[in-house]
């Protein structure tokens, strides 16, 4: 409901089922694109639409060894880009990282094309780091 608040055009890409013990489909999500939102990079939102894939959610957190640290994009940083992040809902810090309501962080890196491109994709977990881009170039 707060993205239809913003006049922010919406697409829905898929709505999730499951079915019940009697046979019968329930919704579970719906993934919404954000479109022409930020030029070149797509933004989509998982909408639940009951409590069972938050609980899931929650649950391999939990479980994991592994969670998703932070991602690094290169792309051309405007004050238009940035107040259409906010308006997205993200939050954001003094130094432009910003991150979504589970915490995971993302930031834009200087760069001089318009066509985004992900510099870095950190999952960490107690014991170390790793930059998934660099792991799958090398």
């Amino acid at each position: 409901m707060n993205l239809q608040n913003t006049n922010l055009q919406m697409s829905d890409i898929i709505i999730q089922s499951v079915q019940d013990k009697e046979g019968k489909t329930i919704p579970i999500s719906k993934i919404l694109l954000i479109n022409n939102s930020l030029p070149n990079l797509q933004v989509f939102f998982i909408e639940y639409l009951n409590n069972f894939l938050l609980k899931k959610y929650e649950s391999v957190s939990e479980e994991s060894d592994w969670k998703i640290s932070n991602f690094q994009i290169n792309s051309i940083l405007t004050e238009e880009k940035d107040k259409q992040l906010i308006q997205l809902g993200f939050n954001s810090s003094e130094n432009l990282v910003y991150s979504d309501k589970n915490g995971i962080k993302f930031s834009f890196r200087k760069s001089d094309s318009n066509f985004p491109v992900i510099n870095s994709f950190n999952i960490e977990s107690i014991k170390e780091t790793i930059d998934l881009v660099q792991f799958f170039e090398n």
